[in-house]
């Protein structure tokens, strides 16, 4: 059986244009592949990257803001009560 792969991608915030893509196999953590990007140069950084659970957790959000962005994901949500950060994250979805 051959591995299912899927694509880790970018998209540029309010518009759905890609910025960054590559096939991997499914089971890869896309933090992982984004993190690999990002050290290579490889990775389009900009103001703003809307991610999932996986952007917001290990190396990435630091290495991110490095390079010169903002990462939002659903770690760095508020908690206790909505805010702009919720509002702006459900553009995403």
């Amino acid at each position: 059986m051959s591995p299912v792969y899927t694509v880790a991608r970018g998209l540029a915030f309010p518009h759905p244009v890609p910025i960054f893509a590559t096939w991997r196999p499914s089971n890869e953590n896309e933090a992982n592949i984004a993190n690999e990007a990002l050290l290579a140069g490889e990775l389009k950084v900009t103001d703003m990257l809307l991610g999932d659970e996986t952007f917001g957790g290990g190396l990435f959000p630091y290495l991110y803001e490095e390079a010169g962005g903002w990462d939002l994901s659903p770690k760095q949500l508020p908690q206790e009560r909505r805010s702009w950060k919720n509002d702006l994250y459900d553009h995403r979805k």
